[in-house]
């Protein structure tokens, strides 16, 4: 992932959990709340979704979850062994 890649899931997520707040998102990534609203503005451009709008946040915000969840569940790991399903029934524990 790129540096500038980097800063914008950051920016964007830390925006979003402030919510909406662009100075305390500012605070929290430590940059100028200028840096912020550049940021979000190239997310904006980027994703075809207004960070500022309700309904752009909540598809950003949706967008993120998805985003996260898809960082940390590899589709081809099944997971614990005890949590697969039983050869003989097809059920798990």
């Amino acid at each position: 992932m790129t540096r500038k890649r980097t800063h914008l899931l950051e920016t964007l997520q830390v925006y979003l959990d402030s919510g909406g707040s662009v100075t305390e998102a500012a605070k929290a990534t430590q940059v100028h709340a200028n840096t912020v609203i550049y940021r979000l503005r190239r997310i904006g451009e980027i994703s075809g979704h207004d960070p500022h709008s309700p309904r752009g946040r909540l598809t950003l915000t949706l967008s993120m979850l998805s985003y996260r969840l898809d960082q940390y569940n590899d589709p081809f790991d099944p997971g614990p062994a005890d949590a697969r399903p039983r050869p003989d029934t097809g059920t798990r524990p």
